[in-house]
């Protein structure tokens, strides 16, 4: 995976080919109503566990791939088909660290 800003270049596992995805932070902060839809939604939530409303545009195969995040994250499909992957298995920090790719904004992991 490489990260140029907000653009992801992820090689797909199936074929070797890099796909493309962009991701954009923040949009509740630009888009009141939808900062005030995950208020509404999730307002038994502490705050601290919520970072921010994202979008995420990807190609067919496209995403960013395996990674950690520190936070509660919520998916919602707005249109298309993607088969979303979940890990079961609380990593260690030092087994996170281990497969991290290094010199990337994201942790990315290797061998999902």
């Amino acid at each position: 995976a490489e990260f140029h800003g907000w653009m992801a270049k992820v090689t797909s596992p199936n074929n070797n080919e890099q796909r493309e995805t962009l991701v954009v932070n923040d949009i509740d902060r630009f888009y009141p109503p939808l900062a005030d839809w995950i208020h509404d939604t999730y307002h038994f939530l502490p705050h601290w566990r919520m970072d921010d409303g994202q979008i995420s545009l990807a190609e067919q195969s496209g995403g960013i791939g395996p990674h950690v995040d520190n936070y509660d994250v919520f998916l919602i499909q707005m249109s298309g088909t993607r088969a979303w992957q979940v890990g079961r298995k609380e990593l260690s920090t030092k087994e996170e660290m281990d497969r991290m790719i290094e010199g990337l904004d994201v942790r990315v992991l290797e061998n999902w």
